[in-house]
């Protein structure tokens, strides 16, 4: 029964994330990511990236220690209760549930119903758990039935409702709250280190903070539930990027295969140029995805991880517990509750747009183009949406956007139009762009645009001579565009600086 009753506890709420063992010296950081003490030292000087300053292990968040280092954390004093209850329950035992348990007041076997006392984290047989209720110095004293420990939950409960000393002065309870010091204290503190500070009743204040505490944790838990319907809306958005990456090259493949008696070397090239594209587009959205996802991981973390603690100990903890943690907790719960996580949008998909024309010579344009459009994601049911304050009027809106970094914006997508034809006799080598696009003069390139030198080009060989052919890697309208030529080399030329045109379309 007891042996049942310590896994779980164990499991639940005294492993330490590095060790995966039961917490020593528990520390409490201010993510609230709870570690052993040891574990923490050994992480900050395996991992120390500058004096000072740790990284949590769970989410990574930078935490500043004082002088003192790893020691100047503040433990966490509810789950090192819970620990010394669990010792005190695992010494009773002698190696399984056939063992006997020892009686802490009459050290005999116990026989039947055994109860735990709570202060004294002590086992007693039924006689001496009566006495223990009744006696002046112990009458106090949360015991709990044996019959009532099968529950982790009760068990914590009352715990949690058992009368707290103060750790300065054994033998006194806590009775009263330092408003000046933000601690709990007993009768003699009061009138010793505490003197002349403003009191109030410890219960009372314990009440209060718990419900601020439980006030934060409603729109906590729908920002985490936000920050996963984020995550999944990235991973749906993947699977159709991924899914339609295969598609495109499939419609290229069984275009161009229509195409192949007539030019089939020149169409298998453009072919390949084409998923060259596809795999850029994909490459180009994908980081752009996992950059999102990992930032809403990232962040629901951090919420989660919040919420969490901060609902364990607003329920679970005792009087001192709760207003020794509150300040820490209610702050991290108000920047979680202030921030408005958004799915990811819009999901694109790579799509191949086949072109169709007669003709007696078959060109490499002739098989189409690739790009990107948005994919409607109708599988994912959003969470419900969280009523933001209103704006008043006159007052600049602001929001709390939750990114590490920029997230990469694709080029716009023109619309669909007839594609110019090509004024050299050369076999038309073709492009990949988002979507095919009306040449004019002067030409607009586009990133994936196919191009050769041009009227005003005074570069010499870099391209690799007359006819070679290069890529657009950047093209910002600067009037300049980065090029990546069929030879390796690459540079930037003028597509409009000084009314000079380096490039032409191929």
């Amino acid at each position: 029964m007891a042996v049942n009753v310590l896994e779980k506890i164990d499991d639940e709420f005294l492993s330490c994330m590095i060790c995966l063992e039961r917490f020593k010296q528990p520390k409490t950081l201010s993510c609230l990511h709870t570690f052993c003490s040891n574990c923490l030292h050994q992480h900050y000087n395996k991992n120390r990236s500058q004096p000072g300053v740790l990284s949590c292990p769970a989410c990574r968040v930078d935490v500043y220690l004082k002088q003192d280092g790893v020691h100047s954390l503040p433990g966490n004093f509810f789950v090192e209760g819970l620990c010394e209850i669990f010792q005190a329950m695992a010494t009773s035992q002698c190696g399984g549930e056939s063992a006997k348990v020892m009686c802490s007041g009459c050290d005999n076997d116990i026989i039947g119903n055994t109860s735990f006392c709570m202060n004294c984290k002590e086992f007693l047989c039924r006689i001496c758990a009566s006495h223990h209720t009744r006696t002046k110095h112990t009458r106090d004293h949360q015991v709990v039935p044996g019959s009532e420990m099968e529950s982790v939950e009760k068990l914590v409960e009352m715990r949690s409702q058992s009368p707290v000393t103060c750790t300065a002065h054994e033998n006194e309870s806590i009775k009263l709250y330092c408003d000046n010091c933000q601690a709990p204290v007993c009768v003699i503190c009061s009138v010793t280190s505490h003197k002349g500070h403003q009191f109030s009743d410890a219960t009372g204040a314990a009440e209060t903070a718990r419900n601020a505490i439980l006030k934060l944790l409603s729109p906590a838990e729908q920002k985490v539930s936000k920050y996963q319907y984020g995550i999944d809306s990235a991973i749906d958005a993947e699977d159709v990027l991924e899914k339609s990456k295969h598609q495109a090259k499939t419609a290229i493949d069984e275009k161009t295969n229509e195409m192949i008696a007539g030019m089939a070397t020149v169409l298998r090239k453009h072919a390949e140029s084409l998923k060259d594209g596809v795999d850029a587009l994909f490459i180009h959205k994908q980081a752009d995805i996992h950059k999102f996802k990992e930032m809403m991981e990232f962040h629901m973390e951090i919420a989660r991880n919040a919420y969490d603690y901060s609902r364990k100990v607003a329920r679970y903890g005792n009087v001192a517990e709760v207003l020794t943690a509150s300040p820490q907790m209610k702050t991290k719960l108000e920047k979680v509750n202030a921030a408005y996580p958004e799915p990811y949008k819009p999901a694109e998909k790579i799509e191949f747009a086949p072109k169709s024309r007669p003709s007696t010579r078959f060109q490499q344009s002739d098989v189409g183009n690739v790009g990107l459009v948005t994919a409607n994601l109708t599988n994912r049911v959003p969470v419900q949406n969280v009523q933001r304050p209103q704006r008043q009027s006159g007052v600049k809106k602001k929001t709390t956007k939750l990114q590490t970094s920029s997230p990469t914006v694709a080029p716009p997508i023109p619309q669909r139009t007839k594609m110019a034809q090509p004024q050299s006799k050369q076999p038309n080598t073709g492009h990949v762009a988002y979507h095919p696009y009306t040449v004019s003069a002067p030409v607009q390139l586009q990133v994936y645009s196919r191009v050769q030198r041009g009227q005003d080009w005074e570069w010499g060989n870099q391209d690799g001579g007359v006819g070679s052919v290069g890529m657009v890697m950047i093209a910002d309208g600067s009037g300049w565009v980065q090029v990546k030529w069929d030879n390796g080399l690459d540079g930037k030329y003028r597509m409009g600086y000084n009314n000079k045109y380096d490039l032409q379309l191929v």
